[in-house]
């Protein structure tokens, strides 16, 4: 249900769905949506299947009350429906009337007999009258057919939709003008986002109230802005504005305040820089202004005494078309041309008139501009600073995006120091999701306490810039182009090699080693490590040892992934950066050696990682010892190679030897004993001693079900094993039983996609055949 609105017509927002390009544009955002809910497992929205998306001819009824179709052999015969053809069919959307009753739809001939006669689309139950108050659209998700053949199974996946739906529908139809306040004392600012038009509610204000008088002072210095006020006194020839020592905003100020002069708006233009109006007489004078424009929302907020003030929302992709076409001035273009446009400059007024001028001035097709952008992200910068005339805007501001920007990042340097440094630190990372961990611990390493305000100061500043947005989650985003543009800055002043350092250390020190408990965080951080080794170079080497870490700790989240080729690349750098470093006997690169050693194992390439086992394990009895746990981790590891050669005793030597280590210096039930005690049973296995394989499969699942959990992944792996020996044993059915609790188990614990998930789903086909 979207709620009526000021500048929202329910039948406005309508009409745009009955377009082909407007309920294209929707269908593709619902699908955007409904993939992002799936991916929480909790929601348990995914689609249920074709298989149970079954229409029964109308006149057919259900069995039996109280039990599903399948539970009571529902078997009639069924509508043929094309778009089931897919494997997964794509949102449609539907518009028409609901039917609202107050008991529960059950008979197929009498919904159809129903839509026939009053032309509805779908039924609900007790919502009869609710909404026949009140201006808005209802959203509704079909979850059955309305027939007497009920079933729960779509539910979830319809609330899922339902909501996708919303967010969709709500994204492209936002108000485009907010309407005056009523009252003469109203007093508020209009804060722009990235140069939003808040020309769009200026004209609007000019044909709606034709009374009100329209004041436009540019505030770009204190210069411009009192010679603003003076051409007002003198335009309206206000008493007293000629003697040679009036204080010219005071006069305006109090001229403006006199009832008799009607309602009027002051468009403050640029209005950013906050020590240009505070601590001087400008801050009284505007204090009555009834709206101010600005990028910076605390001169706003500041500037009307801490009133609410009214956010300009970014331009809907239909306006961003209009503006398109009205600056091409007759140049053809495809639409798609234009939304795609629109949307690599991400709806910014500025940057689309700029585009514009570009086009015509340059004389190619919007297609070979897109292309243009497209290249690369220098390139995208340069587009961006191109300078371009416009009508209507201050000659003496920046007419390039990039410069407009640049303005503004040097005045925050200005001002406040650690705010500029949060930004150029940010730039570096991955623009979406930045985890305020982040800028925590940078704050940290530059002297900045954890709990210190000063933090929480300099992030308002970006916010109010709108160069940063906070996400509910705590965690920030950075505009694409903003981003862009930043990189520049630091780039042209020769800093972006400090910048990129310090995003390296911190990603690498806050980026946890691969493993279960941390796979959330580490899938979080994922896009923010590559960003930072794509910038960072190696100029010392505490730069070296934090990037062969880091990739030590992403190539673990890919093994753990099962991705081994993703796994590979990064610890073969590991090792080649802590080789150069550190030396080639040295803990940390025999510990990357063994890890890339696991990656080739899991590949099936036994004599690359055999040849890596021995010169891990060698130097580290050497080093280390031969009981050390890390030689004996070692030892194990080459034992698992020997068992997928097939050298079945090698591996039961090294294997025992290893199991009986851990267990006198670690415990019986140490993950690493265990870990020994199941490769020695997977190799009792193989070589088809079922009952001592069993033995020990048996006490090292228990035993991991106590201390990791029964769906530990660890543990699952346990049980797969068990379920292999049971079936070799002939236990046919125990063994199907566990491999389908075990499958279970992993498709939520790993996700479907994960090769042991695959394995364990592809034996259980086999078993099951």
């Amino acid at each position: 249900m979207g709620q009526y609105r000021h500048g929202f017509r329910a039948r406005d927002g309508l009409a745009k769905l009955e377009g082909i390009r407007g309920r294209k544009m929707l269908r593709s955002k619902i699908a955007l949506y409904l993939d992002e809910l799936q991916k929480e497992p909790e929601l348990e929205a995914m689609y249920p299947g074709v298989a149970h998306d079954r229409l029964f001819d109308a006149t057919y009824r259900h069995i039996s009350d109280g039990k599903t179709c399948e539970e009571c052999g529902c078997s009639g015969g069924l509508v043929q429906r094309r778009r089931l053809d897919q494997d997964i069919p794509q949102p449609a959307v539907h518009l028409g009337l609901i039917a609202s009753g107050d008991t529960v739809m059950k008979s197929g001939e009498e919904r159809d007999d129903i839509a026939r006669q009053e032309s509805v689309i779908g039924f609900e139950m007790e919502g009869a009258g609710v909404w026949d108050t009140f201006p808005c659209i209802v959203i509704k998700g079909a979850c059955d057919y309305a027939d007497s053949h009920k079933t729960k199974v779509w539910q979830r996946y319809a609330a899922a939709m339902t909501a996708a739906c919303t967010k969709a529908f709500l994204e492209h139809w936002v108000p485009s003008i907010v309407p005056m306040q009523d009252g003469p004392n109203h007093q508020g600012t209009f804060t722009a986002k990235f140069l939003i038009p808040y020309t769009t509610y200026v004209f609007w204000l000019q044909e709606t109230y034709p009374t009100v008088s329209i004041f436009w002072v540019h505030a770009s210095s204190a210069e411009r802005f009192r010679q603003a006020f003076a051409s007002i006194a003198q335009e309206y020839q206000i008493p007293g504005y000629a003697e040679p020592k009036v204080d010219v905003l005071l006069l305006v100020k109090g001229w403006l305040e006199k009832k008799g002069h009607g309602e009027w708006l002051m468009v403050i233009d640029n209005a950013d820089d906050a020590q240009l109006f505070f601590g001087q007489s400008a801050d009284t004078a505007i204090s009555s202004a009834e709206s101010k424009d600005e990028r910076n929302l605390q001169v706003g907020v500041r500037l009307t005494k801490g009133q609410q003030p009214i956010e300009v929302l970014r331009m809907t992709e239909d306006e961003s078309e209009q503006l398109l076409r009205v600056r091409l001035k007759g140049i053809s273009a495809a639409s798609a041309d234009l939304l795609m446009l629109s949307s690599q400059l991400e709806h910014l007024p500025l940057a689309l008139a700029q585009g514009a001028a570009f086009i015509q001035e340059t004389s190619i097709t919007v297609a070979k501009y897109l292309q243009l952008l497209s290249n690369s992200d220098k390139d995208i910068v340069h587009l961006l600073s191109k300078e371009f005339e416009t009508v209507g805007r201050d000659s003496k501001a920046p007419q390039a995006v990039a410069q407009t920007w640049i303005l503004s990042f040097q005045q925050i340097e200005q001002q406040h120091a650690l705010a500029s440094e949060l930004l150029s630190f940010m730039s570096i990372l991955d623009r979406q999701d930045i985890p305020v961990q982040f800028i925590s611990h940078y704050g940290e390493r530059n002297g900045v306490p954890r709990s210190d305000i000063e933090l929480t100061e300099a992030l308002g500043i970006l916010k109010a810039f709108s160069f940063v947005t906070e996400e509910n989650s705590g965690s920030f985003d950075m505009h694409r182009l903003v981003q862009l543009v930043t990189q520049k800055w630091l780039t042209n002043r020769d800093t972006i090699g400090r910048f990129g350092k310090e995003a390296l250390m911190t990603v690498s020190y806050m980026y946890p080693h691969g493993k279960y408990e941390t796979r959330a965080i580490c899938a979080a951080y994922l896009s923010h490590a590559n960003a930072v080794l794509r910038l960072s170079g190696l100029n010392s080497r505490h730069e070296a040892k934090a990037k062969a870490s880091l990739l030590r700790h992403m190539a673990g989240y890919f093994r753990f992934e099962g991705k081994w080729r993703n796994a590979e690349k990064l610890m073969k750098e590991a090792v080649e950066i802590r080789e150069q470093e550190l030396g080639a006997d040295h803990p940390s690169t025999l510990t990357s050696m063994g890890n890339l050693a696991s990656t080739y194992r899991n590949q099936g390439r036994w004599e690359e990682a055999e040849k890596l086992d021995v010169q891990v394990m060698e130097t580290r009895k050497t080093k280390l010892g031969p009981d050390h746990p890390d030689t004996l981790t070692s030892m194990a590891n080459l034992a698992s190679t020997f068992r997928n050669q097939g050298r079945w005793e090698e591996a039961e030597k090294l294997f025992v030897q290893v199991m009986d280590t851990f267990e006198t210096k670690l415990g019986a039930d140490h993950p690493s004993t265990l870990s020994g005690m199941a490769n020695l049973a997977s190799t009792f296995r193989n070589q088809g001693r079922w009952e001592e394989a069993e033995k020990l499969e048996v006490q090292v699942m228990e035993t991991r079900k106590m201390k990791l959990g029964a769906d530990h992944p660890s543990t699952l792996t346990s049980m797969a094993n068990l379920a292999f020996t049971w079936k070799s044993q002939g236990r046919h059915d125990d063994a199907l039983a566990l491999m389908e609790t075990c499958a279970e188990a992993q498709r939520q614990v790993l996700g479907p996609k994960h090769p042991d998930t695959i394995s364990t789903v592809s034996t259980l086909l086999e078993w099951r055949n």
